[in-house]
């Protein structure tokens, strides 16, 4: 009698130092409490930021120990009897106050060790089929999540690891701000991931088993010819915040559409410059069309948008917004006799906006002989333009029907009509057309950047003495006006520097007559 209280006494005494050996442990757990390691740890990967806990189970009357059979019944015929009740480990019946997947458990010399403290039970061995469940990152950060043993038709737990996406590979993408979206683990079979996400609930393991991240949009079942084409395609019927990453150069033959409200798709080059080239023969179909509320089409760094055929345009912007933000657009051609304006971006309608941070629009041809043309067109319904930054310059074009025009090839590189203009930072234009309807048509914003040569088109009404640029929530300067160089009168020809000159009046440049 005296030798069993005895014996019970240092068994309390070692429940009670491994109990505060878990108290200690549990203060570094996610959720711990009263010394138990959170109920986030998953073997072991989240008790001490993941590097302190063992999965404690009981299977077939037997204690196991990460999937190992520790050969302890639960029914005392090994000496002792070990359950798990509302997540605590009991012995004999009474709860040490441990996490039963909170704590590190050992075996050492056939004895039970928790934490390091012999429990004085012993282990008579035993055994079960245990498989590996191993996590592939797909090069996230961290790049390590620690795999598990699970046992034969168990389940494997899902890391609560944070995980965070660079994007290093051709594809697309969902967005959340600036993070990549996680789309879960996948089961990869045979080096393939499964269409389907792993199901941690629902899916026992019955081998070793690979889970890899996901990242990218699977495009395999959308149909096109290559990932532009699938992309656009996806994105009309997922309208979300993408990115597509371009590894490669592509030709694309069919017209783009965003025709669905709130699809942003930013689309940028990785490494280096990568191409996309429009070859559809057709004149009138645009490459990208941009027609729904909210859409909006961002080219950015490492991108160059051309065309191998003639048409009259490359991007047509009629209901939602365009950026160009690093990206370069050269090389579209259009000789072609046509019934309509000719332009490489056009934009109009009040719903619709262009601006421009960064990049390039150079080295395209836009000729009509029938009607006219600009490179960059900004025409009608009062749409919004907005450049601070990049360039368009050293573009051919020739605004004016030559049946008409005594000037017919005067360049334009950018023609603006009935709109909100914004110049300013560091953005240059070569050539820039203001075109009169109205009584005073007005450039509204913060100026700061340059223009080569500033043309002025009447349509039938003179443009001596009227404001030619109006300041707006900002405060002209003669250094802004001396950013604008009088090119010539379109509708007749004139060299507008010879007899004109534009003068700052209150916050108003209007352009007068230089007296004799």
């Amino acid at each position: 009698m005296c030798k069993k209280v005895f014996k019970f006494f240092v068994a309390a005494l070692m429940i009670a130092a491994v109990a505060m050996s878990c108290a200690k442990d549990g203060q570094d757990g996610k959720d711990g409490k009263d010394g138990q390691d959170g109920k986030d740890g998953i073997n072991g990967i989240d008790g001490k930021d993941g590097e302190n806990g063992s999965v404690v189970t009981i299977v077939d009357g037997y204690l196991y120990i990460n999937g190992v059979n520790t050969g302890i019944s639960t029914d005392g015929t090994s000496g002792s009897v070990v359950t798990i009740q509302d997540g605590y480990l009991y012995i004999d019946g009474e709860n040490t106050g441990i996490s039963a997947d909170g704590c590190v458990c050992t075996m050492q010399d056939g004895y039970l060790y928790i934490n390091g403290v012999n429990t004085g039970i012993s282990v008579t061995g035993g055994g079960a089929n245990v498989f590996i469940v191993s996590y592939d990152t797909d090069g996230a950060t961290p790049a390590e999540v620690r795999s598990e043993s699970v046992i034969a038709g168990g389940l494997a737990r899902e890391p609560v690891t944070a995980l965070t996406k660079t994007l290093n590979k051709e594809g697309l993408y969902m967005m959340d701000g600036n993070k990549v979206v996680f789309l879960g683990w996948y089961k990869v079979i045979d080096g393939v991931m499964e269409s389907n996400e792993f199901d941690f609930d629902n899916m026992p393991i019955t081998a070793n088993t690979t889970l890899k991240a996901k990242w990218s949009v699977d495009l395999t079942q959308v149909n096109g010819t290559n990932i532009v084409d699938k992309t656009v395609t996806y994105i009309n019927a997922h309208p979300q915040t993408y990115t597509l990453m371009l590894e490669n150069n592509y030709e694309v033959v069919v017209r783009q559409t965003l025709n669905v409200a709130d699809v942003r798709l930013t689309v940028k080059g990785l490494g280096s410059k990568r191409t996309i080239t429009y070859t559809n023969p057709l004149q009138a179909e645009a490459f990208f069309h941009i027609n729904a509320s909210g859409v909006a089409l961002i080219l950015e760094e490492n991108l160059v948008l051309t065309k191998t055929t003639e048409g009259i345009f490359l991007i047509h912007v009629q209901n939602g917004n365009l950026t160009l933000d690093g990206a370069e657009i050269t090389g579209v051609t259009n000789t072609r006799t046509e019934t309509w304006n000719s332009s490489v971006v056009y934009v109009t309608s009040a719903t619709a906006s262009f601006d421009m941070k960064s990049g390039k629009i150079h080295a395209n041809t836009m000729r009509n002989t029938s009607a006219q043309t600009s490179v960059v067109q900004i025409y009608g319904g009062n749409p919004r333009f907005n450049m601070t930054g990049g360039e368009i310059t050293g573009n051919s074009s020739n605004f004016g029907n030559p049946s008409t025009s005594s000037n017919p090839n005067a360049p334009a590189d950018v023609f603006i009509q009935s709109s909100n203009f914004f110049l300013s930072g560091d953005a240059k234009i070569g050539s820039l057309i203001l075109n009169r309807h109205q009584d005073n048509i007005k450039l509204t914003g913060v100026f700061g950047g340059a223009v080569d040569a500033l043309q002025l088109h009447n349509g039938g009404d003179p443009w001596e003495d009227k404001n030619v640029i109006q300041g707006s929530g900002y405060t002209l300067t003669q250094a802004d006006v001396d950013k604008f160089t009088l090119g010539n009168f379109r509708n007749t020809g004139e060299a507008i520097s010879q007899t004109h000159e534009l003068v700052l009046e209150g916050n108003n440049v209007v352009l007068r007559a230089i007296e004799p």
